[in-house]
This record gives C-alpha cells, sequence and structure tokens, in this order.
C-alpha cells in the first residue's frame, strides 16, 4: 500500500493485519461486546463518583449563563469581557443546556462520561493501529481505564478534564492515520484546534505531532504536502479562533495564566530562598502516582543544602524507602510497558507513546501540581500508559517465540489483572493538603446494585453549600464581593458582582505588568536586584537567588498594587476571608488565606471601613469570615426577593435535593402568609426530586413534621418509600409518623415491614418495636412481632425478656377474660422456656420457680374453665 507519491505507510510492517485471535478476528461483533461490557462495568464502578461536583466546575457554568443572557463571556454585568476561564469549548458546550433550561451539572457530568468512554475506545483503536495486530490485547486499555477510579473521578467532576484529553488523544490517532494513508480525510488538525480550544495547554501536549510528521517526510513515508496541508488547516483554525480571542478580551492569553504561573513562581522563589526543595508538592503527585498509588500521604524530605553529593543520595534512596508502599502490580505494567519501547526502540512509539508522558511529567513538575483530588493532571497520561502495554507486547510478539512469548503474556496478563483489582480497591478520591493526601475511603457496598440505584438517586453534593446559601439569602441585588471560593457560591447568587484573589473575574486584578504597563517588568526587578544585592556582578551561584529575590518583589508589587485597586477604587460591599483558627470568635487570631487575602486584612483600611457581619464554618479549623463595609447599610431582602431567589436556583439546580431543606428552613423565617404559603408549595412540588435520596427523606421529614409539617413529611416518606421500598429507615419513620397521627394499624403495619428488612446487626430494634406497640396498646401485635423477630433471632435474650414481662402484665389485667389470661400465661410460659432454653447454663433457681408458678396458673385457669358451664 503506497501513496502517490511512492511513500511507504509507517504501519505496513510484517506484523500488520494479523490475527492473533482468529475467533476474535473473525467475530469482530464479540469484540464490540467484550469493550461494550467494559463500558458498562467503567460506568458501574464510576457510580461511586456520581454525586461529586468540584467548584471550580461553577466558574465556567457562571460564563455559560452570562452567555446565555445575553452578557457576553464575562463574569459580571457591569464589568468587561474577561477569559477567567481555561475551557473557552466547554463553557460554550454547557450554555446550550442552561439555555434549555436544563440541568447544566448533569449535562456536564454526562458530556465528561461520553468523553470518557470515547478516551476507551479510541485508545483500543491507536493500540491497534501502532501494534498492527488484530487481537484481543487491543483491550487492554480500555480494561486499564474502564478500572482507573481517578479516570472515572475526572469524568463527572464537571470540569473539561476528560474532554481535553479525548480530544488530544483522538488529535494523536487521527495524525498518525492520515499521515500515513494519504486517502484518509484530514480530521486530525481540527480535533487539534478542539483540544486546544478546550484547554489552551493542550497545545504544549500536541507538540510531538510536529515532530512524528516531520520525521515521516524525512523518511519518505509521507509527503510534505500532506503535512503542509495539515498544518495550514490547524494554523488557519486555531489562528482564526486565538485572533478573534485576543480581539475580544483585549488579551492574547486568560486571566488564568496570569495568575496561576505568577503563583507557582513565587513559591518556587520562596523556596529557592529558603533553601527548600523546589516542586515539592510536584514531586510528591509524581511519585504518588507513578509509584505509590495506594499510599494515605506523601512527605519528600530533603537533604541538607550543605551536604555532599553523596549525602544527597543517601538522603534521595532514605527517602524513597520511606515514602510508604509501592503498587508492585502498576509498577510492572508501565515498568515492563516503558523498558520495552526502549529495549526495542521504534521512532513512531518513542514520539507517539513516550514522548506525551515525559511532557505531562516535565508538566506536573514545572507547575508543581495541583491542589484537586484525583490525578488531575495525570489523566492524559492514563491513556499513554494504557496503550503503552499492548504495544510493548506486540514488539514482544514480533521479537520472540515459543515458551517466552507466553512467559510475557503471563507478565503482562497479571500486571493487567493486578493494576485493575487494585484501582478497583482503591478509590484515590485524595485532596492535597500541606504535606500529605486525604483519602476518601471507598464504601464497601460500592459495588452492590442497591447502592449504586441509590447513589444515582442521592443528588449532587453541594461543595460550598455554607456560604453559598448565605450569600443567596442575606445579600442585597448588585452589591459587590471579594472573596476566594467563588464557585457554587457566585453560581446561586447570580445578583451579586465579585473580585476574586487570583482575578480571574476581573481583567485588571491578574493581568502582568507588561499588559497594564504600570509595574516594573520581571526583567526590570531583575536588574534592581542584581545592581543592590550584587554590585560586585552575579555569580554563577547567585543568579537563582537574584531571580528568586525579582520574583518576589514582582509578587510583592502585584500585591501592594491589587490591594491598592480592591479597597480604594472597587470598595467591594463585602470581604470574604478564610481564616484558619481554632473557632469562630471574631476576636481570635487565625491564619489568613491566600497571600493577597492576608495582605488586605492586614491593611488598617479593612479595620477602619470593615465590620464583621458573620462567621460562617468552611471545613474543619477553617472558617470564612464576612466583614460589609459600614457605610453599607444591614440588607433587608424581602420574602418575595428570597423566595424567587430560591425558586430559581432550584429550577437550575434540581439535583441539589438539599435546597429543599434550605427553602423550608427559610419558608419558616418568613412573615408575609402569601408568600409563606408559595414557599410552602414550592416544597410540595420538589417532593418527588428529593423522595430517592432516602437519608435526605428520612431527616427532612424529621424536621417537617417538627415543625408543623407533618401533612408534608408524610407524603414525602410516602414518595420515598416508592422510590427505595427496601430502606428500613423510611419504614421506622412511616411507622413513627403513623403513631403520632393515631393510625395504629398503619403504624403496626409499617413496624412490622421494619422489622422484617431491619439487618442482623440491629437486634435493639424488635424490643424497641414491642415496646411501642404496648404503649400503643397493641399487646397482641406485639407478641406477634415478637415471635417473628425470634424466628430470625432465636438466642435474643432482650426479645425473650420483653416477651416475658409484656405476656406477665397482659395476664394481670383485672379486666382480662379467662380466656385472654389462659393465652397470656402460655405466652410468658413459652418466653420463659427460651430463657431457659437459650440462656446461660445452668438455669437460675429463680426462673425455674418462675416457669413452674405459670405451668401452675395455667393449671388453675383451664380447671375454672372446664368446671364453668358451657355457653349457650
Amino acid at each position: 500500500m503506497r501513496d502517490r507519491g511512492g511513500a511507504k505507510p509507517d504501519c505496513e510492517h510484517p506484523a500488520f493485519g494479523r490475527a492473533g485471535w482468529p475467533l476474535l478476528e473473525a467475530r469482530t461483533g464479540l469484540t464490540f461486546a467484550a469493550f461494550a461490557l467494559l463500558v458498562l462495568g467503567f460506568l458501574w464502578q464510576a457510580s461511586i463518583h456520581w454525586s461529586s461536583v468540584i467548584d471550580d466546575a461553577f466558574i465556567s457554568l457562571r460564563f455559560s449563563d452570562m452567555l446565555t443572557r445575553g452578557h457576553g463571556l464575562r463574569f459580571n454585568v457591569a464589568d468587561a469581557p474577561v477569559e477567567g476561564f481555561t475551557n473557552f469549548l466547554w463553557t460554550v458546550i454547557l450554555a446550550a443546556p442552561i439555555a434549555l433550561g436544563w440541568d447544566a451539572v448533569f449535562w456536564a457530568k454526562l458530556l465528561g462520561l461520553a468523553c470518557a468512554v470515547g478516551t476507551m475506545a479510541v485508545a483500543c483503536g491507536f493500540a491497534r493501529d501502532l501494534r498492527g495486530r488484530r487481537d484481543v490485547f487491543n483491550l487492554m486499555p480500555a480494561v486499564l481505564l474502564a478500572t482507573n477510579s481517578s479516570f472515572a473521578n475526572w469524568a463527572l467532576l464537571g470540569l473539561e478534564t476528560q474532554g481535553a484529553v479525548f480530544l488530544i488523544l483522538s488529535s494523536y490517532y487521527r495524525f498518525h492515520r492520515e499521515m500515513n494513508d494519504p486517502r484518509a480525510r484530514l480530521i486530525s488538525p481540527w480535533l487539534a484546534t478542539l483540544a486546544a480550544m478546550t484547554r489552551i495547554d493542550s497545545l504544549f501536549f500536541l507538540a510531538p505531532l510536529g515532530l512524528y510528521g516531520a520525521g515521516l517526510v524525512a523518511s519518505r513515508r509521507s509527503t510534505p504536502q500532506r503535512l503542509l496541508a495539515w498544518a495550514a488547516i490547524a494554523a488557519l483554525s486555531f489562528g482564526a479562533y486565538f485572533g478573534w480571542k485576543a480581539w475580544y478580551f483585549e488579551d492574547p492569553l486568560p486571566n488564568t495564566y496570569y495568575a496561576k504561573t505568577r503563583l507557582v513562581r513565587h513559591d518556587q522563589a520562596t523556596r529557592v530562598l529558603e533553601q527548600r526543595p523546589a516542586h515539592t508538592r510536584g514531586r510528591a503527585q509524581l511519585t504518588e502516582f507513578y509509584l505509590k498509588r495506594n499510599s494515605e500521604e506523601a512527605t519528600p524530605g530533603a537533604p541538607p543544602p550543605d551536604s555532599g553529593a553523596l549525602a544527597r543520595a543517601v538522603a534521595s534512596v532514605d527517602w524513597w524507602l520511606r515514602s510508604g508502599p509501592y503498587a508492585p502490580m502498576w509498577m510492572l505494567w508501565w515498568g515492563a510497558s516503558l523498558a520495552t519501547l526502549l529495549a526495542r526502540p521504534r521512532p513512531r512509539n518513542l514520539v507517539l507513546i513516550v514522548t506525551p508522558l515525559l511532557l505531562c511529567t516535565y508538566y506536573v513538575h514545572r507547575v508543581d501540581g495541583d491542589w484537586m483530588p484525583s490525578f488531575r493532571f495525570f489523566q492524559l497520561a492514563l491513556p499513554f500508559l494504557a496503550i503503552a502495554g499492548p504495544v510493548a507486547l506486540g514488539l514482544i510478539q514480533d521479537a520472540v517465540a515459543g515458551r517466552w512469548r507466553y512467559a510475557a503474556y503471563l507478565v503482562f496478563g497479571a500486571a493487567l489483572v493486578g493494576t485493575s483489582l487494585d484501582q478497583l480497591r482503591v478509590d484515590s478520591s485524595f485532596v492535597w493538603g500541606p504535606g500529605r493526601a486525604v483519602w476518601k475511603i471507598r464504601p464497601p457496598e460500592w459495588y452492590t446494585p442497591a447502592s449504586v440505584r441509590s447513589r444515582l438517586r442521592q443528588g449532587f453534593e453541594a461543595p460550598l453549600p455554607v456560604i453559598s446559601d448565605w450569600l443567596l439569602m442575606n445579600t442585597p441585588d448588585g452589591a459587590t464581593i471579594f472573596t476566594s471560593d467563588f464557585g457554587q457560591p457566585m453560581w446561586f447568587a447570580t445578583h451579586l458582582n465579585h473580585l476574586d484573589v487570583d482575578g480571574l473575574t476581573d481583567r485588571h486584578l491578574a493581568h502582568a505588568p507588561s499588559v497594564r504597563g504600570d509595574l516594573p517588568t520581571l526583567e526590570e526587578h531583575y536588574a534592581v536586584i542584581a545592581a543592590q544585592r550584587f554590585p560586585d556582578g552575579v555569580t554563577r551561584e547567585e543568579e537563582d537567588r537574584a531571580h528568586a529575590y525579582a520574583e518576589i518583589a514582582d509578587f510583592e508589587a502585584h500585591l501592594a498594587r491589587n490591594t491598592e485597586y480592591i479597597l480604594a477604587e472597587r470598595k467591594p460591599d463585602y470581604l470574604i476571608f478564610f481564616i484558619q483558627s481554632g473557632g469562630p470568635e471574631p476576636n481570635e487570631n487565625g491564619r489568613v488565606y491566600p497571600e493577597i487575602s492576608a495582605r488586605i486584612h492586614r491593611d488598617p483600611r479593612r479595620a477602619a471601613e470593615y465590620e464583621v457581619a458573620a462567621v460562617l464554618p468552611k471545613v474543619e479549623g477553617i472558617h470564612n469570615w464576612i466583614y460589609r463595609r459600614r457605610d453599607v447599610a444591614q440588607p433587608h431582602v424581602g420574602d418575595r426577593v428570597k423566595l424567587e431567589r430560591l425558586r430559581r436556583t432550584l429550577e437550575r439546580n434540581p439535583r441539589f435535593h438539599y435546597l429543599i431543606k434550605l427553602t423550608w428552613d427559610e419558608m419558616r423565617k418568613m412573615t408575609d402568609p402569601e408568600v409563606r404559603a408559595e414557599a410552602r408549595e414550592l416544597v410540595r412540588d420538589e417532593l418527588e426530586l428529593i423522595a430517592g435520596n432516602s437519608l435526605l427523606a428520612f431527616h427532612l421529614s424529621l424536621r417537617l413534621a417538627d415543625e408543623g409539617g407533618l401533612d408534608v413529611a408524610r407524603e414525602l416518606v410516602g414518595l420515598a418509600l416508592q422510590s427505595a421500598p427496601g430502606d428500613v429507615t423510611l419504614w421506622r419513620r412511616a411507622a413513627d409518623m403513623a403513631r403520632i397521627d393515631g393510625d395504629a394499624d398503619a403504624a403496626v403495619a409499617a413496624f412490622e415491614e421494619a422489622l422484617r428488612l431491619t439487618p442482623e446487626h440491629e437486634r435493639q430494634f424488635p424490643v424497641m418495636v414491642i415496646r411501642v406497640l404496648h404503649y400503643m396498646g397493641r399487646d397482641d401485635d406485639a407478641l406477634r412481632l415478637g415471635r417473628r423477630a425470634l424466628e430470625r433471632w432465636p438466642d435474643h435474650l432482650p426479645v425473650w425478656r420483653e416477651l416475658a414481662g409484656l405476656a406477665e402484665r397482659m395476664a394481670a389485667r383485672p379486666a382480662a377474660s379467662e380466656e385472654m389470661r389462659l393465652r397470656a400465661l402460655r405466652s410468658q410460659l413459652e418466653a420463659l422456656e427460651g430463657l431457659r432454653r437459650h440462656g446461660p447454663q445452668p438455669a437460675s433457681k429463680r426462673l425455674d420457680a418462675s416457669i413452674e408458678r405459670v405451668m401452675g396458673e395455667i393449671g388453675q385457669v383451664e380447671r375454672r374453665q372446664q368446671r364453668a358451664p358451657a355457653t349457650p
């Protein structure tokens, strides 16, 4: 197969088209079925992350919302357009469900899942083309990705991560095909443009395509015209987008670039001056991803700065050994794969597999990792590591035969199975803190059908509910807020304007001096530092310190300018700080972070012009301190305004079920009877949505019943039981409400069903049922349910004792008939014998005496009945 120029396609090698497994080659439907099962397994295990939403996802949604409302891509209506996001295409796409009135978070999750499944499919196809074989091993990438928890997590957190991975991998896949097949349409330049529009840093990871294309042209495997056509399409399409973006935002780079690079440079400069190892978090995350995977924390150490090379080497080995248990199967997979690719180097494999992994590793090291959970910056590495295995196995198949080939099958098969099981066992959901990783443990029942259905019904977890609810309910229209966390809060409080600490919502806060021109450039700072601190000239050893001093000076000037801009020019109505301290007392000192917030908090103008409005919990040990400008009157948000805000927020976020509880709480505070009635009906209208979350329905029913909403609580529990008929807590709640209503028959029926569903370890519940039914005057039902409980727990002594006491009280009633007294005595005898049979041996004399006494009483009653005249 040669093109018109005589170039030989790169995919043509001795193994091309060879079928390792003829059955699967002949029946491609079986391969498709296997892939479909892997997709179902991926969706099944991904369900554990269904409720999770990361706060940054709401930043894009706020921009999307502004776009649908006709304000363009801006965060605040009154401000100019600003590129406060890194995911232009994702933001524009999510404007569609918002414009249609759909749940944008739900559709963001579906889109992320679709991209993840697409990545699995493309990875299999890419492995097939690189191997030149059509056998079962081409499904290896799908197996590895389907069982990876972090891959599933980032498909469901609401951000563009998996969308960018899918487009980048698809660009590689199509580019390899198109450069080797002159008949293939040029789709990859459009895919590469879409990838760059999804995340601008995709351009960095797409660089190997140019190297690969140039290599094909140089080796006459492709034509220069083909490569030039590809470059022209990519340059024109991306150039048109980039030119429009630079014109629209009046800046070629997004605010996120300026903010993040400045923070990273400042952090690295501080470490240089303090003689601490640079890239501490990045190194720790690289170690965690490639070597450890399952450890609970990563605490990288460093040798003393004045130690010699041998001491540093020993300290490094010691750190590697002490940093925790490794994941041998994971290491075996990527270690054997990359070792094979390097041992039998083919330029195609090195450029298209190894180089992206190196770029990803360098990127994580350069940006010093990420604060977000579950290896966000490593998501691009996962499909290439997954592809490396089958490609390496294909090289072994070409090179060896006989038992050695089967040994390779065994090694890679064991690594695949071990890695997959390990990835399923561990959740991998952790958040990087100062020096350690906090893990979220996967529940042991995650894989059961009932737990999966429950998670799909339970709605989404709000990342910042407390501060979001406060801003939604307690701030006036048009107020300006300065804070750091602004995803969910600003997605809820659309009536507010926002200034964030990193400058993502305001074009003046994040921009570099070269853009605004009001501060010295970094090079000018360096020149001043070099002249002042190193008058005799900067030596090679001192150059790093001089650059670090320049970075610090640039950062300090940036903070000083932004502090002045915020406090003197913008004068926001509210300031919100994160203060890490032991409690929420206003006078208690604590650490304020990040640095720009600390600078504003220390400024005398803040103390003079602002007062504490509220202190709300954020996470453990950290509180949101809300300051209101003193000349801003105490806001009064009317009941009607609150109701409309709640209604709009519920319509936009129908799967944030906790909002129904918030609506009820706010309804209780309302004084307008008409608005209060409407709020009550709003809660009733939303009950079907919350009914799927049995735990939330249970707790909300408690609050509703305690606060005058027993009818609503009863309706909620009824709907919840239709959705989850096997939930024992709901049946118990239904029994309690029926008892409060005075409906004894309904209470008995609910208690009976709850008793049937009660887990084996909850043995105290039947005792409680017997007591409650006795207090209700339903002793016969109490005896019946007690006997039913003893069928499950025949050795449950408390139930035997409870039945014995209940029967004794029934027999002692003055109004009891002889027949009723006889039944009660027989029940008491049955219970006492059960105590003797299942209790500790030997039985006590007191128990034997009680049995003899009851038997005697039974005999007396029976004799009286025999002597009594027959009833005509």
